[in-house]
């Protein structure tokens, strides 16, 4: 909801909470990939990289988030 309203830090702090909470839930990628979103839109581009990077350090075969990481560098 925060998300789609341009809140984009309390969006961020969401995503990380579902993140820590839910690290093996199917639906975490796209958490992610709002999550690093949510940090473009704040002007942090390198925390999105981290983001992106963080995740497939334990999900390496991932090809959409390796997809969007690649876009970002």
């Amino acid at each position: 909801m925060n998300f789609n309203r341009g809140q984009w830090a309390d969006a961020a702090l969401y995503f990380e909470l579902f993140w820590q909470k839910s690290p093996q839930d199917p639906r975490l990628a796209g958490v992610v990939e709002a999550l690093a979103s949510a940090y473009e839109e704040m002007g942090q581009p390198a925390l999105a990289v981290q983001v992106y990077e963080q995740y497939l350090a334990t999900h390496p075969t991932d090809q959409t988030i390796k997809a969007r990481l690649e876009e970002l560098r």
